[in-house]
């Protein structure tokens, strides 16, 4: 890719939490190669993981412009569980530390995710949108709601949108789109984690208008009683395709204002991961 070449291994053997995806890069196809240890794994354990470990043994299927990683997995915190095999997405994108590309990973996960492309006949239309917010705060951070990651590991969690208090993100579009469904993945961090979309207003193709209020996140994607998230969830809403010009969502409710010290602030910081609004474009 690039001129590069790309090693992936899966360190520590099935017994061990961090069985991972890992992955090495050399400009020759018989190396050297060198490991990239800050940003490994691809897929693996990270310190909040309490439902899914040993993630090696790996494969990848390539599905148009999709790559998915397949892999073993157990179930829960310990291998103790039940092995398993489970499939997410990966992506290479550009770090502009080392200079080239390298693979990131939506995973691992154990919640509802859209399915292929190929299969669905949908791709993600918020990455065509023109973006907007009303957010006070860093707005050179709404790139980060369409990169095609959520955050997941360490090395990824400077990679969301960061709003301060109540923020309002309009997606609009120069042609009208079909949609079915939208994910709007949440924070890596409980302390900056929202636990429900206040409100998604949706304009249809004729002008008229569409409300969804007070849209949840799963329970099932947090462990409140450790103040940590299960990365791959947030707030999902799926419905019979509608044809939509522009959709925006409002955002500020949150799972604690509380700092990690124990200080509180009303409108403390509230972070999106990404957005993926299942569509296509209409002709």
């Amino acid at each position: 890719r690039n001129g590069k070449y790309y090693l992936y291994y899966a360190p520590c053997g099935t017994g061990n939490m961090y069985y991972s995806i890992c992955q090495a890069v050399s400009d020759n196809p018989f190396g050297p190669y060198t490991k990239l240890t800050d940003y490994n794994p691809v897929i693996g354990m990270n310190q909040f993981n309490d439902y899914m470990v040993c993630t090696g043994h790996h494969s990848f299927v390539y599905m148009e412009d999709e790559i998915f990683a397949l892999f073993h997995c157990f179930w829960g915190e310990t291998a103790a569980y039940g092995r398993t095999i489970a499939a997410d997405r990966v992506k290479f994108l550009y770090n502009e530390e080392l200079g080239y590309d390298i693979m990131y990973g939506n995973g691992p996960t154990l919640s509802v995710q859209p399915g292929n492309e190929i299969l669905t006949g949908y791709k993600n239309v918020a990455k065509t949108a023109k973006l907007s917010t009303t957010n006070k705060g860093d707005k050179s951070t709404l790139k980060y709601l369409t990169d095609d990651i959520f955050t997941v590991q360490e090395h990824t969690w400077n990679k969301e949108f960061t709003s301060n208090g109540l923020s309002t993100i309009k997606l609009k579009w120069d042609k009208a789109q079909e949609v079915s469904a939208i994910f709007i993945y949440n924070s890596a961090d409980y302390y900056k984690a929202f636990n429900k979309i206040d409100n998604i207003i949706f304009t249809l193709e004729d002008g008229s208008k569409v409300k969804i209020s007070e849209l949840k996140c799963n329970p099932l994607n947090v462990n409140e009683s450790n103040l940590s998230m299960r990365q791959g969830g947030g707030a999902i809403a799926y419905f019979d395709p509608i044809n939509i010009i522009e959709m925006q969502f409002e955002v500020s409710s949150k799972y604690t204002y509380e700092f990690e010290d124990g200080s509180t602030d009303k409108n403390a910081v509230v972070n999106i991961s990404e957005i993926y609004v299942m569509g296509k474009e209409l002709e």
